[in-house]
């Protein structure tokens, strides 16, 4: 049996615990190191953060000796929020040079290009020199591309597509996300709330990812959003709001060519009630596709786990609606950990889901029919006007 890969775990947050728990169980790959953020806790078996026995690696904040340790790949599940692309680069141009290969999971970074020339070839350049390759990933973007390209190949023609993420909040662990998505204003403060930034950080590297594999130039980025109010006080772990507050909000951003929308990528999180007058999600959360062409084609799905697979530090019990979202970011996790033997033989060199595309219909982006204000959509997903 050849070597296991040997890999470094890089910020064991909540999806870095799960790609921590996935390294060690998986019998091809060997934890070679753990770099924590938080000097308590360092020192720390890699087994306790996840309920797993001692393994004889404990935790440090020493990037530099970590990166002069023998290891093969870096999984790289520090956030993006808070921070720019220049500094995500940096740290990660670092890591490659060393003769790491890194799988990321930061959404902003699925789609390199976005961020400019002089980035890029800062991550080009690290992979030439440490010789090594450099994979973002993740289940948005990412993996629902994968999905999607796969009702794709089932396609004669496309006109347009959709992908929308949808799940409850209530229980989401990083407190700033309920400041971000403007939980708790009253009606008229969220109506002056602009989501788009943060969401064209976070997911516009989906929208041009999928416009770049289907081989299209989007020329107009348009942007909708709609927020819903609650009908009760609602109490979650981190946060409090008042009924007649936002408790919901959906939107879209929309990718066009010649005033035709022919990407859509969306997004619905919602705290406590999901409102009633919108369609249901799939579950207790997860995923809706949408194709435009012929055939058309629509499906959903839910992620879930159950409370069995969480110990150490995420070690209690769960709602159904937690369950779902950890099933989501569960999913982030296992992207990163499948793609390491792949990437660890992979040529040195940015590595992005264009470079797996499948077979693909031609995509009748300028002559496919005559177009809509809305593209693909999932019946009844899209806010009214």
């Amino acid at each position: 049996m050849p070597a296991p890969y040997r890999v470094i775990q890089w910020a064991p947050g909540l999806v870095g615990k799960m790609s921590l728990k996935g390294i060690l169980t998986r019998p091809d790959l060997e934890l070679a190191g753990l770099w924590v953020h938080n000097p308590d806790k360092a020192g720390l078996d890699a087994g306790e953060f996840v309920g797993l026995p001692s393994i004889g690696v404990t935790a440090t904040t020493d990037a530099n000796r970590l990166l002069a340790t023998d290891a093969d790949c870096v999984v790289y599940t520090a956030t993006d929020l808070r921070r720019q692309p220049a500094e995500l680069v940096a740290d990660i141009a670092q890591i490659l040079r060393s003769g790491k290969n890194v799988v990321g999971v930061q959404a902003s970074m699925n789609h390199p290009a976005l961020h400019g020339a002089d980035l890029v070839a800062e991550l080009e350049a690290a992979c030439r020199e440490g010789a090594t390759s450099y994979y973002p990933t993740g289940i948005n973007a990412n993996g629902s591309q994968t999905v999607l390209a796969a009702l794709g190949s089932m396609c004669q023609r496309i006109e347009s597509t959709y992908l929308c993420e949808m799940y409850n909040f209530s229980t989401y662990e990083d407190p700033a996300v309920f400041g971000y998505f403007g939980y708790g204003l009253g009606p008229d403060e969220a109506h002056r709330h602009d989501l788009r930034p943060l969401f064209e950080y976070l997911f516009g590297p989906a929208l041009h990812l999928t416009a770049h594999w289907l081989g299209v130039q989007l020329d107009e980025i348009r942007w909708d959003q709609e927020h819903a109010l609650s009908a009760r006080d609602i109490t979650a772990p981190l946060f409090t709001l008042q009924a007649g507050t936002v408790s919901a909000i959906r939107f879209n951003l929309d990718g066009y060519v010649d005033g035709k929308c022919r990407v859509t990528q969306g997004g619905c999180y919602w705290l406590g009630d999901y409102p009633t007058h919108w369609e249901p999600p799939p579950g207790d959360g997860g995923y809706r596709l949408a194709i435009k062409g012929d055939p058309s084609m629509q499906v959903q799905w839910a992620t879930h786990t159950d409370n069995g697979y969480y110990g150490g530090h995420l070690n209690k019990h769960r709602s159904p609606q937690d369950l779902a979202i950890m099933g989501g970011l569960m999913a982030t996790a296992a992207r990163a950990v499948n793609a390491i033997p792949a990437l660890c033989d992979a040529p040195p060199g940015i590595r992005t889901l264009a470079d797996q595309t499948p077979l693909l219909p031609p995509v009748d982006w300028r002559h496919g029919g005559a177009g809509d204000k809305n593209g693909a959509v999932f019946a009844g997903a899209r806010p009214t006007t």
